[in-house]
């Protein structure tokens, strides 16, 4: 039935067909009006919100504020038990506002509403920020120059022609293979045909690319399914009239639109995926430039197995880590101080290093960098062994963010079998395999290769400009993390356990060897510019844990604080406003506040008596 209703309908003087382009026009249409009026917060605006709870007080206190993509939700309660507490939301004035359009927001009350006197007060804290500008015009595509990590207009451009010429080539291609075999048989129908048109070709290319390793295998995959298009197209009785390909084509089109439409308006801003020269398309190339860039989701497995193993030689692929089997202890250093991190501590070429900031500062002192962008404190406690079995060392730091909360057992390290690095037993924490695991990839090929390629091209090149290839760049991430892992997701309970378990080695080896231990947090970057600190934050989890071990912490929040609270900016936008990553002004900050705060904390390590 479906098929004679299609054909009447192409045949009504082509109306699905019109009806589908005017969709598709109004779509565009809707899209670009609705777009050009959208605002959103940028994380500065929580300047404007700190000093409202500051006045707010003693009456009222505030609790979970956060911004919400274009508003800022704020929970009010009163000292006194006798009044209850609501949630004042912090909109952009608009003609729906009214009364409530108090200094730079609009106030809404979407609970119960306050007392006349809680609204008193709120107008009056609000009006005293004046009229400061904290709305940001979102724009359909951003038109900032390249940063840090951004790919330059000429590679944008040959990014965008390498897309075109992977969906295009293999659709002409099949086109034409089709059209010359139609010359000889009839068109075929029917969806086995179309299902081996597609698959045939699709599973060909994903074999014949697992064997050679060419390309990613999710590109390789994206030819074979534009070449079984292509094919279709010629050889398919349903595509024998144009006008069907060209509806499903619109169709298409208005699902892509309407999908970065609701991405641009409901959405959080979309993950960055930075790369320096645009995407790369050949996998030896793009397994290269995510070592720098971070792009590729185990290059920071790949790159943490070169650094514990050896297994292979990152000097000239990772200039800005330092290995302990490529690192030459500095001979006319006084002392060495080894710093261990994720990317706060990685840093960028184009940003710089805390590290190197510091060694500006105190050029007498080897500040030695061992961070690799991805990891958690397992590659942390793993590098620390090496480090201090190699040389003496005044002071071992271990910077922690967020994310080292969940990401400790990370199961991305081809050198580890695809499994957790370590292994926790009644005798401590150790590396799960002594050596490296060299037949792993041989063994799981396809896991491997699975883990390891990139999301495809066309999504890649799109990134920059488009929210819907973003997200969907980072689904593709995610997929092949889940699909090349084999190790059984960990609860809260056991991350923390064995986050608390590598604290206790670290210290007790450290200890053992009379070499300071300090544990550092970053936090996020929201938090830090809303000034209101987050008692129950990762980062503040983990240094309880850490105190509760006995371990010296020091803390980067108030000096990030100040900082923001005193226009300076700290943090880079490479990766979008909510990026938490120094610039080279944050960088220089914590170098300086390292070099006022660390000889102190060092000082206090040292003589805390041995466990």
């Amino acid at each position: 039935m479906i098929e004679p209703l299609m054909s009447s309908a192409v045949r009504r003087r082509g109306t699905p067909l019109r009806g589908g382009l005017a969709l598709l026009a109004l779509v565009v249409s809707v899209a670009a009006q609705a777009i050009d009026p959208t605002y959103v917060l940028q994380p500065q605006a929580m300047q404007a919100v700190a000093p409202l709870c500051e006045r707010l007080r003693p009456m009222w206190h505030c609790e979970d504020v956060a911004i919400d993509h274009n508003r800022v939700r704020a929970r009010l309660c009163a000292d006194s038990g006798d009044r209850p507490c609501f949630t004042l939301q912090l909109e952009r004035p608009d003609d729906t506002c009214g009364d409530t359009h108090w200094g730079p927001f609009c106030a809404r009350f979407p609970d119960e509403p306050p007392t006349a006197g809680a609204r008193d007060a709120i107008a009056a804290a609000l009006a005293a920020t004046g009229n400061v500008e904290v709305w940001t015009k979102l724009e359909p595509a951003p038109q900032a120059p390249p940063q840090s990590g951004s790919a330059p207009p000429s590679f944008q451009v040959r990014s965008l022609a390498v897309a075109a010429a992977l969906l295009i080539g293999p659709l002409a291609v099949g086109w034409l293979l089709g059209r010359a075999v139609s010359r000889y048989r009839a068109r075929r129908g029917g969806w086995v045909f179309a299902v081996l048109g597609f698959g045939l070709p699709a599973a060909l290319a994903f074999g014949l690319d697992a064997y050679v390793e060419l390309i990613g295998l999710w590109d390789a995959l994206m030819v074979g399914l534009s070449f079984g298009a292509g094919l279709l197209l010629a050889r398919h009785r349903a595509c024998a009239d144009w006008r069907r390909p060209v509806l499903m084509l619109g169709s298409g089109l208005v699902t892509l639109a309407f999908l970065e439409l609701s991405c641009r308006l409901f959405l959080p801003p979309p993950p960055a995926f930075p790369s320096s020269e645009g995407p790369a398309l050949l996998l030896v190339d793009a397994m290269r430039a995510a070592r720098v860039t971070g792009f590729a989701p185990t290059q920071a497995g790949a790159t943490t197995c070169d650094a514990i193993y050896a297994v292979d030689n990152p000097h000239d692929t990772v200039p800005l880590t330092t290995f302990p089997h490529t690192w030459q202890p500095r001979a006319e250093a006084t002392s060495r101080v080894l710093h261990l991190g994720d990317s706060m501590v990685f840093g960028s070429g184009v940003d710089g290093r805390f590290t190197d900031n510091l060694a500006q500062l105190e050029p007498s002192v080897e500040h030695v960098n061992a961070g690799i962008a991805g990891t958690a404190p397992d590659v942390y406690l793993s590098l620390t062994r090496l480090f201090v079995a190699r040389a003496p060392f005044s002071a071992v730091v271990m910077h922690l963010t967020g994310n080292d909360r969940w990401g400790v057992d990370e199961p991305q390290y081809p050198c580890s079998d695809w499994q957790p690095l370590l292994a926790y037993d009644p005798s401590g924490v150790r590396l799960r395999y002594a050596t490296a695991q060299p037949g792993a990839a041989d063994r799981s090929r396809l896991r491997w290769l699975v883990q390891n390629s990139p999301p495809p091209y066309v999504l890649r090149a799109a990134v920059r400009f488009s929210s819907l290839a973003a997200y969907g760049a980072a689904a593709f991430v995610g997929t092949s993390r889940r699909l090349g892992s084999t190790a059984a997701a960990e609860d809260d309970a056991v991350h923390l356990a064995h986050l608390t378990a590598i604290l206790r080695a670290a210290r007790d080896e450290l200890a053992a060897r009379h070499i300071p231990f300090i544990v550092d947090s970053f936090h996020d970057r929201q938090v830090v510019e809303s000034g209101i600190p987050a008692p129950n934050s990762a980062e503040n989890e983990m240094q309880r844990a850490a105190a509760a071990l006995g371990i010296v912490t020091i803390d980067t929040w108030q000096p990030l604080v100040d900082a923001v609270r005193g226009g300076v900016q700290p943090f880079t936008n490479a990766g979008g406003p909510t990026d938490s990553h120094f610039n080279a002004a944050g960088h220089a900050l914590i170098a300086q506040w390292l070099h006022d705060t660390l000889p102190a904390a060092v000082e206090r390590a040292r003589a805390t008596p041995a466990p």
